[in-house]
């Protein structure tokens, strides 16, 4: 799933099943009651944000999505035309 990319599971946060209520409430009250696995858990969570989840990092992954999809397609562009200008030649 992709909150796996997102979340490290019992360091940043806690990922639990899907359809699972009975787990998801034992979780919760755990993870409510342990104030120290918290912290750290947030700590950990926010350390990784500012490392991995800045502003110019998120610019450089929009500016990669959209010009990264255009030269893929001028490339590919081009490379039809050379092959046609060799047949046509």
């Amino acid at each position: 799933p992709l909150s796996v990319h997102y979340i490290a599971n019992g360091v940043g946060g806690l990922l639990l099943p899907r359809a699972a209520p009975a787990i998801t409430a034992a979780s919760v009250a755990l993870f409510l009651a342990q104030d120290e696995a918290r912290a750290s858990m947030g700590n950990a969570a926010r350390a990784r944000l500012e490392r991995e989840f800045t502003y110019s990092a998120m610019i450089d992954g929009f500016e990669n999505a959209i010009t990264g999809g255009r030269t893929q397609a001028t490339q590919a562009n081009q490379a039809t035309q050379a092959r046609s200008e060799r047949t046509v030649a």
